[in-house]
């Protein structure tokens, strides 16, 4: 906010608003104050909270940047702003890190409807706190100490916002919580495994905006219960996350059932973003792919064993980002992408990934036009051991390419004009003839990369290059003369004494 923008506010805003870096028992807040933000509080404020006495209709109390000087007793603190600030409409203690209990007085708040405890290390919340029944906003991200909610969440009727992303450690999903038919924020939902906190639950949630995760879906019994959840409903969610536990023992169940399941979690054709985690299915249902989602821009694929084959996505035009790991049972790419030997796939394709493909043979080209791929930038492929063949000749925009640990590709790279940056770790068969003027980061690990790997590279032509780290390689890369390109910043270079060739 501009200096001048802020003096505005602050002399509009009288004595009604106080902002503070400092809240101690010195503090003056005036009897007429409603609204006071501040950045941290002083030891003596949890001696004698006259501060808070005096300021007993305040409506909003909000920690900016919170800083909390040990030692610190918070939840002291906590109890005083209850038992004082009765007409309290919004409450942040966020960043509280001394914070570990909130105090069942927290229902004597009964006017709230905004409470931000994100960053503490609460590990529960007390059951009255179901007794707000204005609350409308409940902030709970990265509690990571946090293990349960109050049983009766469903009691929050006002609740339109809840989230609850980054608490890793909650145990169970309360019940009942389609009856927060207000609800329009849901970070996730895990399924549970009775009736009153199963998949069912999301069914009557129909105003959820922006982005929804739902985990555990290995606890789904069958699509009935799937299709029950209503996801297609849901037409103003933007970022779908679909997520079984990748370390359930049982991952070759009914291949069927499996892609029935996630054929009644379609989601709205609204959708940006789409992840899959730890899918069991051989094959995706037709929707993933399908070409009708024309917003679509980044889909994650990530963990599904038992997949063999990919869904149709060469013909998601809006696509910007695709990234597929840990895919153990795929062995080739490329025949999925539809007959288009006329036809530009992936138009909108601007980084694409393949990651921890330990079958993965083949990527086949051969059904794809040379127009595909027109705007793609990024190639990162890691931990390939057995793929083979030839990557995508033509990439006319690519700006980085990445091969790590895949030992037996032995294609060329790209030509491409425009790289920028270029990796190549333990990949010891790749090709490289040429290297683009545009260069400036250039990075070569691994054991033996092979003089036919680099023909006699000269650095020095590469006049932007600002990195050049080469490691553990035999590779011939020489220095013309007795100099190194202007631009360089950074230069490592190690073992053995061969690896670098100057020309005197």
């Amino acid at each position: 906010m501009h200096d001048l923008v802020r003096d505005l506010a602050t002399f509009l805003g009288g004595e009604f608003y106080s902002r503070r870096e400092e809240v101690c028992n010195e503090t003056k807040i005036g009897t007429m104050t409603r609204h006071l933000s501040f950045s941290k509080f002083n030891d003596p404020v949890h001696e004698k909270c006259d501060v808070f006495g005096r300021a007993k209709h305040l409506r909003t109390l909000f920690a900016i940047n919170f800083i909390s000087p040990p030692p610190f007793n918070n939840e002291k603190i906590a109890c005083t702003i209850l038992s004082n600030l009765k007409c309290l409409r919004v409450l942040s203690l966020r960043n509280f890190r001394g914070l570990v209990e909130v105090p069942d007085s927290i229902d004597e708040l009964i006017h709230l409807h905004y409470l931000n405890l994100t960053w503490t290390h609460i590990k529960s919340l007390p059951e009255s706190l179901c007794n707000l029944y204005n609350l409308q906003t409940l902030k709970l991200q990265n509690c990571m100490s946090l293990t349960r909610l109050p049983n009766d969440m469903q009691n929050l009727v006002s609740l339109c916002h809840l989230d609850i992303s980054g608490c890793y450690e909650l145990e169970v999903t309360p019940r009942e919580m389609s009856k927060l038919i207000h609800l329009q924020h849901l970070s996730n939902y895990d399924v549970g495994t009775h009736k009153d906190n199963g998949i069912k639950e999301l069914g009557t949630l129909s105003n959820l905006h922006g982005s929804l995760s739902i985990k555990k879906l290995e606890n789904v019994i069958n699509s009935s219960e799937a299709s029950a959840a209503k996801i297609m409903d849901k037409k103003y969610l933007e970022k779908l996350c679909l997520s079984w536990s990748e370390d359930v023992k049982d991952h070759f169940t009914n291949s069927q059932s499996e892609m029935d399941i996630l054929d009644k979690l379609q989601p709205t054709k609204n959708l940006k973003r789409l992840e899959v985690h730890g899918y069991r299915g051989t094959r995706f249902p037709k929707w993933v792919g399908d070409s009708s989602y024309q917003n679509l821009t980044g889909l994650y694929l990530f963990g599904c064993p038992n997949c063999c084959i990919l869904p149709q996505l060469g013909r998601l035009h809006s696509l910007k980002d695709l990234a597929i790991r840990r895919m153990s049972m795929l062995e080739t790419i490329g025949y999925e992408y539809g007959d288009s030997s006329s036809r530009t796939l992936f138009p909108s394709l601007e980084y694409l990934e393949f990651n921890d493909m330990p079958c993965w043979k083949m990527w086949h080209h051969s059904r794809v036009s040379e127009d595909s791929f027109p705007v793609l930038k990024s190639l990162v492929i890691l931990d390939c051991p057995k793929l083979e063949g030839d990557l995508p000749s033509h990439l006319p925009v690519l700006e980085t390419i990445k091969i790590e640990r895949c030992n037996q590709l032995g294609s060329s790279l790209p030509k491409a004009s425009s790289i920028r940056k270029l990796c190549i770790t333990e990949s010891n068969k790749v090709v490289v003839h040429e290297l683009p003027l545009s260069l400036e980061e250039l990075r070569i690990h691994g054991r033996e990369v092979t003089n036919s790997a680099f023909e006699a590279i000269d650095i020095t032509l590469l006049t932007s290059l600002q990195t050049f780290d080469i490691n553990d390689s035999s590779s011939v890369i020489s220095f013309m003369g007795d100099c190194l390109p202007t631009s360089l910043k950074f230069m490592s270079k190690e073992k053995p004494p061969t690896q670098v060739t100057s020309h005197f």
